[in-house]
């Protein structure tokens, strides 16, 4: 499974601001095939103060 991220780098300038990002999971050839419906795996953020990591679970689809 591929993942892309945009955008790659988020900026804050203020406290508690919010920020969108989205993310696209890529299905791989055989992702889901094997009786391996899903995938599993983190995003990380990285600054010089902080280290946010987030764990992502993908179920594929079936169809």
């Amino acid at each position: 499974m591929g993942m892309s991220v945009n955008p790659g780098v988020l900026t804050f300038t203020e406290v508690n601001q919010k920020i969108t990002f989205h993310v696209e999971f890529i299905a791989e050839d055989g992702a889901g095939k094997d009786g391996v419906a899903f995938g599993q795996g983190y995003l990380r953020w990285v600054s010089d103060k902080h280290n946010v990591t987030s764990p992502i679970g993908v179920i594929f689809d079936s169809k």
